[in-house]
Formats: structure tokens, sequence, C-alpha cells
């Protein structure tokens, strides 16, 4: 079964390895909430990363719609998600290739799923 009417967005996991001290990483991770693509959209933003018109940075500011209550500043406050915010996450090493790497696995794992 099938429903022609699906929510506009979806949330996935993301879990990046941060660098930390002593050469140990920190595993981080957070709930990020995608825009859902049509079929047109996918093939669009195949083509523009193939021809270089559109960077890891683009894309995520293009597909990203939000994220989850473990989004926190240094205090433990959950962040609202806006603008700056999204660049300041999207600046910590190495989430931005973590999240476009966890945007393109839930493409995937949806078409291996039908």
């Amino acid at each position: 079964m099938i429903k022609l009417s699906q929510n506009p967005t979806y949330t996935v996991l993301v879990t990046a390895e941060i660098p930390g001290d002593a050469g140990k990483s920190i595993k981080s991770s957070f709930h990020i909430r995608f825009k859902r693509q049509s079929q047109e959209e996918i093939e669009s933003i195949h083509r523009r990363v193939q021809a270089s018109e559109l960077n890891d940075d683009s894309l995520l500011r293009e597909v990203v719609d939000g994220w989850g209550k473990d989004v926190q500043d240094e205090h433990g406050q959950e962040l609202e998600f806006n603008d700056a915010n999204l660049s300041a996450l999207l600046n910590i090493y190495p989430v931005r290739g973590t999240t476009v790497k966890a945007f393109f696995d839930s493409l995937k794992t949806a078409s291996q799923k039908n």
C-alpha cells in the first residue's frame, strides 16, 4: 500500500565522531529533519551535485527543515532552528559531511524498503 499524500518532512538520526583530546573521538548523535523530496527534486539534486553546482552546505540548507531537542547549546538548552544555529552546527567537523551522508542514505534506505 502507498499513500499519495506523504508527510512533508521526515526525521533521521545522525551520528558524528567529533575529534576529542588525546586522539579520542566523541560520538555525538542528534536528530535532523529533512524536507521530503519529490522524484524530480532528487534527480535535480543529483544532477547539480555531479555538475559541482551544489555543494554540501547549499544542499543541506535546501533540504534541512529542523532538528530535534538533542541539538543543544553549551548549557544543555535546546537550540532554536535558525540560519545562524544551522551554520554553527554545520561548522563542527565532521557534522556537515555526516549529515549529507545521512540525507543520501535516507534516500537509499527508502528505495530499498520499497
